[in-house]
């Protein structure tokens, strides 16, 4: 049996480095399975010989070296070079990729400043249990939903869309609770309330991208370059677009590409032409479409030679229904396009 990994470092806040190691694989009756390896406290420092052995010594532990095919990480310069040390295929995090993207793109943005602002109302909320019970107090006098406002965490996905929707949905709830109170706070303007709505519309394709390849109960694989393919679409500059927004999805779309190009674009060719719903490969240049499928063609042929598949087993019911006792078996379908025929020429007399 074939199966992936994907492998992990991180600090954690007591300043300790862990290396975390999971195992993916489809089972027999071809359902994808994934359990965690290990998880390990960390003495080396992250080089790339360092990580290298730390994968293998884990592969060795399970006796699966033979049977990992593919292993997958971050981006980092590190974890890159480690698997390129080693025999096995390596496939980037694209959810990482993608998420890094927009990090660049916000910090290279017209937003940065509304959203210090938007940070610094939030936290006025955040910190103080009285702040937020005015705030929730003005929710039910308005009719609204009570739910607290949510603060942005750099290492954490999509929390900067969160924080941006939770709070313009609110925005007459926040506002009529500082007017109640003293603060120092500076409000963002009514150009930047409209900044913010701006924003929530460019990351919410970002944010549906990222749970998509994010999937843990199906391969997500196939959906990566179809994705990627969506989301340069929605970041297409428009007629309509101010100059802050066509700048964001100008510098987004150049990041991307260029970590795009980083990517196991082979593998994930081949994964995308075998999803009966990409097949057609639209995602990729009209000049880039045969060799996937030829190279499709090839690996699975070369695979049944080596481990046959298992032949699926009978159906249940008969495909085919006896026309007569002796007479030769005749598809269903066939049969109701014959009668067919016979009421429509008793009903028009040809």
């Amino acid at each position: 049996m074939e199966q992936g990994e994907q492998g992990d470092h991180w600090t954690s806040v007591s300043n300790n480095k862990n290396l975390g190691v999971t195992a993916h694989y489809i089972s027999d009756a071809w359902e994808l399975k994934s359990f965690v390896l290990t998880l390990l406290k960390t003495e080396e420092r992250h080089f790339a010989e360092a990580c290298k052995e730390q994968f293998l010594s884990v592969a060795r532990k399970w006796d699966i070296e033979g049977k990992t095919t593919t292993i997958g990480t971050d981006s980092a310069r590190n974890m890159v070079a480690a698997i390129r040390l080693t025999r096995y295929e390596h496939m980037n995090c694209v959810a990482h990729t993608l998420q890094r993207s927009v990090t660049v793109s916000l910090a290279d943005s017209s937003f940065v400043n509304v959203l210090v602002k938007a940070r610094k109302v939030v936290g006025h909320f955040k910190h103080s249990p009285a702040n937020a019970a005015e705030l929730q107090a003005q929710e039910v006098s308005l009719g609204k939903k009570q739910e607290p406002l949510i603060q942005d965490v750099p290492t954490r996905w999509n929390l900067t869309l969160e924080m941006v929707k939770r709070l313009s949905s609110n925005k007459e709830a926040v506002i009529a609770a500082l007017d109640n109170q003293e603060h120092k706070l500076v409000l963002p303007t009514a150009a930047e309330w409209d900044k913010l709505q701006r924003l929530e519309t460019l990351l919410e394709p970002c944010r549906y991208v990222t749970e998509l390849l994010g999937g843990e109960a199906y391969v997500s694989c196939s959906v990566v370059l179809p994705s990627l393919c969506h989301l340069c679409l929605k970041m297409e500059a428009c007629d309509e677009d101010p100059a802050y927004v066509v700048r964001f999805k100008t510098k987004f779309k150049e990041d991307l590409a260029s970590h795009q190009k980083q990517l196991n674009n082979a593998w994930l060719q081949i994964a995308t032409v075998l999803d009966p719903r990409f097949k057609d490969l639209k995602c990729l240049p009209r000049t880039d479409r045969e060799e996937p499928g030829r190279q499709a063609t090839l690996d699975l042929r070369s695979h049944t030679v080596a481990s046959p598949l298992p032949r699926p087993a009978p159906p249940s019911m008969p495909l085919f229904r006896a026309q007569t006792a002796t007479a030769q078996r005749v598809p269903v379908g066939q049969q109701f396009q014959k009668k067919l025929r016979k009421k429509t020429k008793k009903t028009t007399g040809k």
